[in-house]
């Protein structure tokens, strides 16, 4: 099985994703992108090593040039494609389960290939070249650059941060030495679980019901906050003493504590929670929605001039340090809000939604019996369906990333949500 959409190209190790297919893009995106020089890395995934080892001997055979930045989160990556104004591909397959694997294509201009540029690039037809032999440079202390320019760009020290401990959870994934520099940077005592790159330690998606061994680390090490990333390290959830909470409270959270820097207001995608909405009026910020996918989001941010988005899946992109979701950059900007304030006091302060995620085999006419049911709301047809009430909101959408629909219901009480998840599910599995 194999997917290529917005978010690039996945497929399950050995059936769709081989090193040959690997290859075949890689060749091909190089071409599309008129350059013989890539930077690419990859997450921890234990065919992540033979693919870009297969990579590397390729390249030279056909006189590409491979810029290895070995294991290094999506981010990063993204980070350095901007610094060496070079083309970009990662080796990941980000939050699906490890014996999928894939490729996320990055432009020179420090972002994902937006929607139309990946139909092109899926219909381009390749120049082959002679180009004589290639070369393999590794590339060291990318990592570095990347949280020096968080430190810089947010203005954090270790004066300010004394006395915080942080746990964190990299899922045994490719966060791990970039969240360990970034705590050392800003002499921030912390612990990790799930820290040995290799196998996920856990199901690789943060959410609530996935941290919670994570929490009990919390709890018996004392910790003021936990941190549990994705394999490739571009989706931040948080764990605070009291339990896990949704990944939706990462963006708003961060929109909350980057305020003074925001232009403008927020962008963010269709599936997003209604809580960002509340914190734009507070500050009297736009909000735009787009399209699922962080390339529709910030191909929107970037023309409209906006420097702050993000997706409800713990996702934060700050666009004066990176294009793209970067859970350094969230884990910084808590960092600075738990500097300033509390991150309970502020919970606290934002409205009560309550939102359930599910994901259903596609059946015919979904869409349809969906409307049917839920006549008279507002309905948005750019990604899926999204139906709008006073006091609910359904979107219901394929999937970028697997071979499902996914349905979101969030609404103002927990009664009121059962009651709408009933009506969907019952329409979804008949």
């Amino acid at each position: 099985m194999e997917i290529f959409t917005v978010s690039g190209f996945r497929g399950i190790v050995g059936e769709g994703f081989t090193p040959e297919k690997v290859w075949e893009y890689t060749r091909k995106f190089a071409s599309f992108m008129n350059t013989d020089t890539l930077l690419v890395g990859r997450d921890t995934r234990p065919s992540g090593e033979e693919v870009l080892s297969f990579i590397k001997e390729r390249a030279i055979y056909e006189g590409f040039k491979i810029m290895d930045a070995g294991i290094v989160p999506t981010p990063t990556l993204v980070f350095g494609t901007r610094e060496f104004s070079v083309p970009g591909i990662m080796i990941t397959a980000s939050h699906n389960p490890p014996q999928w694997n894939g490729m996320k294509f990055i432009h020179r201009e420090g972002r994902f290939l937006f929607k139309e540029e990946i139909e092109e690039f899926k219909n381009y037809n390749e120049k082959m070249e002679n180009r004589g032999r290639g070369d393999i440079i590794e590339v060291k202390e990318l990592i570095k650059k990347h949280v020096d320019t968080i430190k810089k760009v947010l203005k954090l020290n270790k004066k300010d941060t004394k006395g915080l401990r942080i746990g964190i959870d990299p899922v045994n994934g490719a966060g791990r030495d970039a969240a360990f520099h970034l705590f050392k940077e800003l002499g921030i005592e912390f612990g990790a679980i799930n820290e040995t790159p290799g196998s996920f330690g856990r199901n690789p998606v943060p959410t609530p019901e996935n941290l919670g061994d994570f929490h009990s680390f919390i709890l018996i090490n004392g910790f003021d906050i936990g941190f549990a990333l994705d394999p490739d390290a571009d989706r931040l959830s948080l764990v605070l003493k009291k339990g896990p909470i949704s990944e939706e409270y990462t963006f708003v959270l961060s929109s909350i504590a980057l305020k003074k820097n925001i232009r403008k207001g927020v962008v963010c995608n269709l599936s997003t929670s209604k809580m960002i909405d509340a914190v734009a009026h507070k500050y009297n910020w736009d909000v735009i929605r787009t399209p699922v996918g962080e390339a529709n989001v910030v191909k929107a941010m970037i023309e409209r001039g906006y420097n702050m988005g993000g997706e409800g899946n713990g996702g934060v992109i700050f666009g004066d340090i990176n294009s793209a979701r970067d859970s350094l950059v969230g884990m910084a900007s808590i960092i600075k809000l738990m500097v300033e304030s509390s991150i309970e006091e502020v919970i606290d302060e934002l409205p009560s939604l309550y939102m359930k995620k599910m994901k259903f085999k596609y059946s015919k006419n979904m869409e349809e019996k969906i409307m049917k049911e839920f006549k008279g709301g507002k309905f948005n047809k750019d990604d899926g369906i999204r139906i709008d009430f006073e006091d609910y909101w359904i979107h219901v959408r394929k999937s970028n990333t697997e071979p499902v629909v996914r349905v979101i219901v969030e609404a103002t009480s927990p009664e009121l949500l059962n009651s709408i998840v009933d009506k969907v599910r019952k329409i979804c599995v008949e």
